[in-house]
């Protein structure tokens, strides 16, 4: 039944659901079918090598990494940064655990590299910029 209380015919029904849009496409779902069960790309995170986390070392200890992580270099999309960054990849545990360690004392960071082709925040572990007021006597 339509809005106004008339009943729609079927000519009209099948009208409207060839107007309604398709989700998926066939090939999308065959897609999606196959991946099933398969496992998610797991998610890095890099961490650039600089001031209180500045070797691979450090990185491995303070995210809980039994092997140091390998050292690889990108380019920073910001100008001021420099040519060239050297960093680490984390991923979600050994990322989560470095924010937990810095967050008492230190801040987070990021800078726009390029990372694996994409346009991604790196992050740095810095000093907390301590505010302080000035009084004018």
């Amino acid at each position: 039944m339509s809005s106004d209380g008339t009943t729609l015919s079927d000519e009209e029904i099948r009208i409207l659901k060839e107007q309604k849009p398709v989700r998926w496409s066939k090939e999308a779902w065959e897609a999606a079918w196959m991946a099933r069960g398969q496992p998610k790309p797991v998610r890095t995170h890099p961490i650039v090598l600089a001031g209180l986390l500045e070797t691979a070392e450090k990185i491995q200890a303070v995210a809980g990494l039994s092997d140091p992580p390998s050292i690889e270099q990108t380019t920073p999309i910001s100008a001021e940064s420099g040519t060239e960054v050297h960093f680490c990849r984390v991923n979600d545990g050994g990322f989560h655990k470095i924010v937990q360690w810095a967050e008492s004392q230190y801040e987070l960071k990021s800078m726009l590299v390029l990372f694996d082709g994409k346009r991604r925040s790196a992050w740095m572990i810095v000093p907390r910029e301590e505010t302080t007021m000035e009084s004018s006597s």
